[in-house]
Order: structure tokens, then C-alpha cells, then sequence
């Protein structure tokens, strides 16, 4: 029986392949073959421009959840208003497969994210939003059905409302049900099978024993996935670790473990809401102006992904020193490819 990563890594693939046959055409695909090409020969300089990019349409939060990342943020609070997005959209569509509208904020509080869907919808690139669901409302169930929205993922690490609590400290989970509910009805009603509607559940200590109810809840609500979703590498994760040993990522399990290079620095972008950006998805690397790269609008895109920034992090990487880097040894995804980072 596949274990929790395997399965995981599975259903991204299926995804994966299944977004790729939709939105593929030649361009896109000779792009990452160069891609995938320079990170294989691990060039430090790449020749290709990113097929997967996660623009953060909002840094701010409120769902006060425990743990969180978001100390890590030493940056400006704002929101990407839609024509700078349409810019960053304009100049990555001929190449980017995929476009993930979340990083360190809730993307539905800016007011613009359906009209982003939509534009990179229109313009041929999958659209993936991740959400705590609290501030939807059900009477725009069908304008995100109908934005052309293909991956929905509603994060929920617990069953019952006292179980959400203890990680994510705002929001009522009858409420967050609700709105789920009025996405599928929507589905139905529009009669369209996309988005892919995914319920996703962070296994920890305090809620594992819930897993039974949420795959009942699961099956209630009609959504397409459940995702049982193992923890992330940071220290304060381990006093969280489920009992049961099949829910706990292969990393902490397995002392011997060697980091590879990150697929990331080769193949992917962060944008950060004012257009900056930053070289990796790592909620534990520090975000601050130090270390943003460059500005998509405002410079070139190829200049950007080889300047001081990523080639150090790549020869650190190629050379085995990354002591150094704390962001980088923090990491919750230390296997190095593509599949193993959707985990």
C-alpha cells in the first residue's frame, strides 16, 4: 500500500498531467524541456524562462493560525492590484504552464482575484488558488466556478470546531462547510467539472484521531480530493507530529536523509504582490527586501533568474554547503524535484 507521500505525489501527477494535456502547446513545452534540461546538467545559468510561478496577490491574514510562517515576513503589507497582475500574466503566458494565486496571504481578500483568475484562464495558464475558505461568500459560489478556476484547495486540519481552533484560531468550520458546499452546488449547476475541489487536512497530534470524520465530511460535501497532508520541516512541527507513523513525512523519519537541489531554483518563480521577486517558496526563509531579486514588470525575466541570488543558492546547492543557508535547511521539502515539492 502506498504510503502518505506516495500517494500524494500520485495524485499531484495525475493532476499534473491532466492540467498539461489541457493547457500544452509547442512553446510551452520546448520551455521546459530547457528548463528541465538545465536543471538535470545543473547549469548555474539558465536558459529558459519558468513554467510554474506563485504570485502573491496579498500578504495579509487573519486567520491567526498557530505556528505560523508569517514571522518570517519583513515586508511591506499590501495587495497586486489587477493591471499589474495582467503584466506579470502578459509576460509569462507563452511559457507558464500554471500560475498559483496564494504564497504568505489570503488571496480572497483581495477583491480583484476573481478578475486574475480569469485573465490567466483566458490566457491559456492553469490557475490554482489555496484558501482557508473563512472569507468567501456564497453568493460568488459561481463567479469562481465560472472564472475558469482549475485547482481549488480549502485548507481544514480538523473535523469539529475545537479541533479547528487549536491550529487555526479564527473562523467557524460550520461556516467554511457551507461555502464548500455552495462551490459544488454551483458545479452541478453550471454543469462543469472544473475546478477540481480538494479538501485539504494538515495531519497533526491533536487532530489525527478526526481523520475518519473528515472522510465522512468529505464524501458529504461531494468535493473531488481529500488530501491527508503530512507535516513540514521546521523544529516546532515535531511537538505536532501525529502518534500513528504512516501520517509523518519520510524526512523525519530517516536521519541519513541528504537534501538535493532544490527543482525550484531552476524550473519556478515567487511574485511578490508588488511585483518583486524572491527565490524560493519557503515560508521559512526570511522575506525582506534584501532579498528580492529583481522586478518582473520592470526588468528582464531571464536577468532575474541568473543574477547573485539564485546562481549562489544553486552552487550551494551543486557544491554541498548548505550549512549556510538557513532558509534553505529549514525547508520543508528536501527532495528536490518537482513531485516531491507538491507534497
Amino acid at each position: 500500500m502506498l504510503n502518505i507521500e506516495s500517494r500524494l505525489i500520485l495524485n499531484r501527477l495525475i493532476c499534473g498531467l491532466t492540467l498539461l494535456a489541457r493547457y500544452a502547446n509547442f512553446k510551452k513545452v520546448s520551455n521546459m524541456i530547457k528548463v528541465e534540461r538545465d536543471r538535470i546538467f545543473r547549469k548555474l545559468l539558465i536558459s529558459g524562462r519558468p513554467y510554474f510561478i506563485k504570485i502573491d496577490t496579498t500578504n495579509q491574514c487573519d486567520a491567526g493560525c498557530a505556528y505560523c510562517s508569517r514571522d518570517n515576513i519583513a515586508y511591506p503589507s499590501g495587495e497586486m492590484g489587477l493591471d499589474n497582475f495582467k503584466k506579470v500574466i502578459d509576460i509569462n503566458k507563452d511559457y507558464a504552464f500554471m500560475v498559483a494565486l496564494h504564497f504568505t496571504g489570503e488571496p480572497l481578500l483581495n477583491e480583484g482575484i476573481y478578475d486574475m483568475i480569469n485573465y490567466a484562464h483566458l490566457n491559456k495558464i492553469a490557475t490554482y488558488l489555496s484558501s482557508n475558505f473563512q472569507h468567501f461568500k456564497k453568493e460568488d459560489a459561481c463567479r469562481i466556478v465560472s472564472s475558469g478556476l482549475d485547482l481549488l484547495t480549502v485548507s481544514i486540519d480538523g473535523a469539529s470546531q475545537e479541533t479547528y481552533r487549536r491550529y487555526r484560531q479564527k473562523g467557524e468550520l460550520a461556516g467554511i462547510f457551507q461555502n464548500i458546499q455552495a462551490v459544488i452546488n454551483a458545479k452541478r449547476e453550471l454543469k462543469v467539472s472544473w475546478p477540481t475541489v480538494n479538501l485539504q487536512f494538515l495531519v497533526m497530534d491533536h487532530n489525527e484521531h478526526e481523520i475518519p470524520g473528515i472522510k465522512n465530511i468529505a464524501k458529504d460535501l461531494g468535493v473531488d480530493t481529500l488530501e491527508l497532508k503530512p507535516l513540514g520541516l521546521c523544529p516546532i512541527n515535531k511537538y505536532l507530529l501525529p502518534k500513528n507513523p504512516k501520517y509523518i513525512r519520510r524526512a523525519y523519519r530517516k536521519t541519513d536523509m541528504k537534501r538535493k537541489p532544490c527543482w525550484w531554483l531552476w524550473s519556478s518563480l515567487v511574485v511578490l504582490w508588488n511585483a518583486e521577486v524572491v527565490p524560493c517558496c519557503s515560508p521559512y526563509r526570511k522575506i525582506d527586501i534584501e532579498s528580492c531579486m529583481g522586478n518582473i514588470i520592470e526588468e528582464d525575466i531571464i536577468k532575474i533568474r541568473n543574477s547573485n541570488i539564485p546562481v549562489k543558492l544553486r552552487r550551494q546547492f551543486l557544491e554541498g554547503i548548505m550549512a549556510g543557508e538557513e532558509g534553505c535547511v529549514k525547508c520543508p521539502i528536501p527532495y528536490g524535484n518537482m513531485l516531491g515539492h507538491t507534497v
